[in-house]
Order: structure tokens, then C-alpha cells, then sequence
């Protein structure tokens, strides 16, 4: 995962994946704030497990998972990472043309 300060630095690492953003997502104040880039989706689900999202439940797997695919279904973390494209909130990740995922604490 590499993090950007904001649009600015992520614009002058990739343009066209920045203008992308641009044009699916519109200027706002998102752009001020931090964006998650990770280079595709097993790299999406290997951050959520590690240190993301699911590692909060790993201490309690017995209340669930709150509708997000479970962790423990999957051996393949492209399949898992495709899953929880599907399932994610669209206002807070992105994923490129490319098959790169940017996410935002923030929202778009």
C-alpha cells in the first residue's frame, strides 16, 4: 500500500490514474485528505486482513463479520479481494480501470 498526502501527490505519481479518479469521483474536499492506493485487489484483501478492517474481529470471529464475505471461505486473496469489491461502500473505495483500488477515510 503506498499512502498519498492528498490528490496533489497521488496526480504526480500517476496522472492517469488521478484524472480517472477525477472524472468518476468530481473535485470535492476529498481531495485534500489522505488516498490508499494499493496496486490491485489481492493486495486490497491482504491489507484488510493484516491490518485493515478484519483484524479487529480476528480476537472474536464468533460475532461475525457484519455481511462482509468471510475471510475463512477464501484460500485466494484475488477471489476475496473480488468479493469485497463487490460488497465495499462505493464512497470511500475506488477501483480503477486498471484494477488498482484507492480508498479515502474521508469519502469521495
Amino acid at each position: 500500500m503506498i499512502i498519498f498526502g492528498n490528490f496533489k501527490e497521488l496526480q504526480n505519481n500517476d496522472e492517469k490514474l488521478a484524472n480517472e479518479l477525477l472524472q468518476e469521483r468530481e473535485t470535492g474536499e476529498w481531495q485534500a485528505e489522505e488516498i490508499y492506493y494499493y496496486k490491485d485487489l489481492e493486495e486490497f484483501a491482504d491489507y484488510e486482513l493484516r491490518e485493515g478492517w478484519y483484524a479487529s474481529f480476528f480476537g472474536n470471529v464468533s460475532k461475525g463479520f457484519n455481511g462482509a464475505p468471510d475471510p475463512f471461505d477464501y484460500i485466494d486473496l484475488k477471489e476475496l479481494g473480488s468479493d469485497l469489491a463487490a460488497n465495499w461502500d462505493e464512497s470511500e473505495q475506488y477501483l480503477s480501470d486498471g484494477g488498482e483500488v484507492l480508498q479515502t477515510g474521508y469519502g469521495w
